[in-house]
């Protein structure tokens, strides 16, 4: 155990104060040298304000108008700077090693940059000094491009609209980590209440000039109706590299259909959407209309004496011929329509279909797909609409793929668009049969007129179902049910959806149910069955869902509904992390749930060796922490270790056994101009060959007055090879001797000392780190 004063500090070493401390320090990381005066050059506000952020010491020299005389800005190319006019700006603020901030240099244009040119700002050699209070030598900063970010368009990707992507006039970055850039964004699925990005949602920006930014999660909608709005703090993205956009507040809620209805006299069509809709630029919406029939698409388009039109939120289609045959359902092409807002789905808008009626229904049933029952004693044969027998002996006008009659005891059936060949004794599946092609006819008697044969071999069962469990997000409020296959709601009376009442749910173990609550919500997109519970359903345990047969369908290969369905669904809990160690104790950590820990059962480890449960005496479990013992892992070999807590999802953590010092680390080496500095050099022994499941670590810093502890400081991040420096304001830093600083890194670190864990690194000297790196290099 490392911070052994942490058992016993000092009378005058106060726990309180030394974390108070942390906030007035500063501590950074780079990944290798960087050279003097580099910067980070922002434009915002039109072109208005150019923010320069330096990335070493920098203090003003002189008076404020001193300073503004020794700045000047090339514009465009030129070659030549000009100097900063009467109205115009600046504002400086020099470094805080304090508080951990950088100098930071403002200059407000009255006149603005011109958008889509080029631009640099040059600072005077003596304008400004560095930490040992000597002058700066001149710098300039990189070119920069003037753009106004503007949005461009919003678009819901995927069949679930489980992704979001907002395009701009440029290319998107940002200068924050993952979870930063996440903090930054408020989502109001109301349009009013904006509340934080749910656990399960992700940003991403693409540092290599990708146009847009995406927020993607685990399958349910980004923007659950048509009022859902997006709201990104200022400063949080750079469009085309230094353009900060502004605070943005905008529609994400791309239009979805509602409905679909026909005209008593099945000459017109409207389509219904949950806002008002628009033509996309450059498309010709008659063009992007389809016709399916059972799910199949049967129809290139519309013909040319059909006609279509947008009214408010719907598109109305007239037709010059009565829409015939049943199930007939509309496609737009996603990219077609769009709200006012800009925007789009690019999933599909498929209408429910369409009860057409009889009326000039000429063409006759069409066969579209095959497949066996599951216990293989059906053969069923799909058509495009309902059909009837057509021959008095149907069974005997079928033939095997040999021209054989069908076996004794076989029986053929027709019901809907299905005619079924049950055979008592099984199909195989590579059974073949042989069709007369005008064996079927439709209901208003159409057939094929065309005599012959038509045959098909190679039938396997089709499977739709959902998986036996579901599974929560971190939230513990959205369930998620994964079907085989994509499925549709297929609950729709009249355009309204009644799939939430053919769901129930049970919480004492599936002895009884009872229906969702009035706020809880359930959708389909893609292959999942959603529901969204205003509250969670349980503190930890089983949640049952039962679904009634027939509550929705497999869309593809056709509309094949489901059987009755029970699903058991266990809560989710945040990942576990850690370093598989063999001579030492392997400690996994994780946000600490009190109930999980309690019905924690077992815990399994896998390996090359195989399976095998761990004994009590191998491990302790303990407030956000599982340690395994010392000796349990081999080096080399690779490890799984599952834990099973009752009614909860499993948790899994999996790496490399390893050996000794996880980290290589120097020695701190102290500065003591404005204060103490304190920097180690960090070698990564494994990197990304390790594990995935490594998490974060805490690198620590600790004064030391002597023997005295003075103040910590702390950073939880993930440790890579680099540098890693520290500043801490004291005072007599330059006039005490005693001082030493100390650093170690470790698992985890907070204000609990029982809760430090081993330190994972080793000290060399810099030579030695000098040759880990260089090596690194060459390999």
């Amino acid at each position: 155990m490392i911070f052994d004063w942490i058992k016993k500090p000092a009378k005058n070493a106060s726990l309180g104060l030394m974390f108070a401390l942390l906030l007035a320090v500063s501590f950074t990381y780079s990944s290798g040298a960087s050279a003097a005066g580099t910067n980070q050059s922002i434009v915002s506000e039109a072109g208005k304000v150019v923010t320069v952020t330096f990335d070493t010491y920098a203090a003003q020299s002189g008076t404020l108008a001193e300073l503004k005389t020794r700045i000047s800005v090339e514009r465009n190319f030129s070659g030549s700077f000009t100097a900063l006019g009467a109205n115009d700006t600046i504002a400086f603020s020099g470094t805080d090693v304090t508080a951990g901030q950088p100098a930071v240099l403002t200059v407000t244009l009255e006149t603005p940059l011109a958008e889509n040119y080029y631009y640099r700002i040059k600072v005077n050699a003596g304008a400004l000094l560095d930490n040992s209070g000597g002058p700066r030598g001149e710098f300039t900063t990189p070119y920069m491009s003037v753009v106004v970010p503007q949005i461009t368009g919003k678009e819901q990707t995927s069949r679930s609209d489980s992704e979001l992507k907002v395009y701009f006039n440029g290319s998107v970055t940002s200068l924050l980590s993952d979870e930063e850039l996440r903090s930054k964004f408020l989502i109001a699925q109301d349009g009013v209440n904006y509340q934080p990005l749910p656990e399960d949602l992700r940003v991403q920006t693409w540092q290599w000039g990708e146009n847009f930014f995406s927020i993607y999660g685990s399958g349910a909608p980004i923007a659950q109706g048509p009022h859902t709005r997006l709201k990104i703090k200022s400063g949080t993205l750079l469009v085309s590299g230094n353009n900060a956009v502004p605070e943005m507040d905008f529609d994400i809620g791309a239009p979805r259909i509602q409905n679909a209805t026909i005209s008593e006299d099945f000459r017109e069509v409207t389509i219904a959407f949950d806002e008002e809709i628009s033509v996309t630029d450059g498309y010709n919406l008659k063009s992007y209309i389809y016709k399916y029939r059972h799910g199949y698409y049967y129809s290139s388009g519309l013909s040319n004496a059909d006609t279509v039109s947008i009214n408010n939120d719907k598109i109305v289609i007239s037709l010059a011929e009565p829409l015939s045959g049943s199930k007939v359902q509309f496609s737009i092409y996603p990219y077609a329509v769009r709200d006012h807002n800009g925007n789009f789905r690019s999933g599909d808008n498929l209408t429910t279909p369409l009860l057409t009626g009889n009326m000039a229904d000429i063409t006759p049933p069409e066969f579209m797909d095959s497949y066996l029952s599951d216990d293989s004693k059906t053969a069923y044969f799909v058509y495009n609409e309902e059909i009837l027998p057509n021959r008095e002996d149907m069974a005997g006008s079928i033939q095997t793929g040999n021209d054989d009659p069908l076996p004794a005891g076989v029986s053929v059936t027709v019901s809907g668009n299905t005619l079924a060949i049950y055979n008592p004794q099984g199909w195989e599946t590579d059974s073949s049969f042989r069709f007369p092609n005008n064996i079927v006819k439709d209901v208003n008697g159409n057939v094929a007129q065309n005599d012959g044969y038509w045959s098909i071999s190679g039938l396997y069962p089709f499977y739709f179902s959902a998986d036996e469990e579901g599974w929560f997000a971190a939230d513990s409020k959205s369930l998620f049910i994964w079907f085989n296959e994509e499925i549709a709601d297929n609950t729709f009376v009249t355009g309204t959806s009644h799939l939430k009442e053919k769901l129930s749910i049970s919480t004492d173990g599936g002895m009884t149910y009872r229906a969702l609550s009035e706020q809880d919500r359930v959708s389909v997109a893609g292959n999942n069955l959603f529901v969204e519970f205003k509250e969670p359903p349980l503190d930890g345990g089983y949640v049952f869902i039962k679904i009634e047969a027939g509550a929705v369908t497999a869309k593809y290969p056709f509309a094949k509904p489901n059987d009755l369905i029970e699903v058991k669904a266990r809560y989710s809990l945040p990942e576990v992390t850690g370093f598989f160690r063999v001579a030492k104790p392997s400690e996994f950590v994780f946000a600490d749930n009190p109930i999980w820990r309690s019905k924690v059962k077992q815990v399994y480890l896998y390996s090359h060796a195989g399976a095998r449960a761990l004994s009590s005496s191998e491990y302790t479990l303990t407030a956000g922490k599982l340690t395994v013992n010392a000796g349990v892992f081999l080096e080399g070999d690779w490890y799984k270790l599952a834990i099973d807590a009752d009614g909860y999802a499993r948790k899994l953590v999996e790496g490399r056994g390893v050996a000794g010092a996880i980290y290589y680390m120097t020695e701190p080496v102290m500065t003591t101009t404005n204060g103490l500095t304190a920097t180690i050099d960090v070698f990564d022994r494994y990197g990304s060959n390790y594990s995935n499941s490594t998490g974060t670590q805490a690198i620590v810093f600790e004064l030391m007055n002597g023997t005295t502890p003075v103040s910590i400081v702390s950073a939880d991040l993930k440790v890579a090879t680099g540098t890693y420096t520290v500043n801490f304001n004291v005072a007599d830093a330059a006039t005490n001797p005693n001082y030493t600083v100390r650093a170690f890194i470790v698992g985890r670190y907070d204000n609990d000392p029982s809760s430090v864990s081993t330190n994972m690194a080793t000290i060399i000297s810099q030579s030695e780190m000098n040759l880990y790196k260089l090596y690194s290099e060459i390999d």
